[in-house]
């Protein structure tokens, strides 16, 4: 079976779910979201609010971005990847430097070759405090960094 075609009770074996909002709404997409913080919350509220199915892949779920079998296997069995996952506060970043390059960076080169590896789209949603204490607001890709705190150095 081709994906977008579902074999749905209103339309049969040969209904593309793409063209029709019936079978849309039938077969969401699933999406993992990987961290749970105060953008992570909003992202899963407003995500669910639209009905989509959601995995949520934290910490504070015994989870591990940097365990690559675990981090594989949620990526492989979901649609779509929101990565979010950080070390946020920047005084435990700065007690714990070496898991916080681990989560950090580490995590998110994990994340983007395992959604290259199964064909993933990836949003990649991290702060403005990467580019420290930049004049270019809001920040962008092309924004200047100025490092002032350890996330941008």
């Amino acid at each position: 079976m081709k994906k977008g075609i579902v074999n749905c009770p209103i339309h049969g074996d040969n209904e593309t779910t793409l063209n029709c909002p019936d079978c849309r709404n039938y077969m969401k997409p699933k999406i993992l979201l990987i961290g749970k913080g105060f953008i992570g919350d909003a992202v899963a509220r407003r995500l669910k609010a639209k009905g989509y199915e959601l995995e949520l892949y934290s910490r504070s779920f015994g989870q591990d971005i940097t365990d690559r079998k675990q981090l594989e296997e949620a990526i492989a069995r979901n649609d779509y990847i929101v990565q979010m996952a950080a070390i946020a506060d920047l005084n435990e970043f700065e007690d714990k430097p070496l898991l916080g390059m681990n989560v950090n960076i580490w995590g998110t080169v994990l994340v983007a070759n395992y959604c290259t590896k199964y064909k993933k789209r990836l949003y990649n949603i991290s702060t403005c405090r990467v580019y420290g204490n930049t004049p270019d607001l809001p920040s962008n890709e092309e924004s200047r960094a100025v490092p002032s705190e350890i996330y941008a150095e």
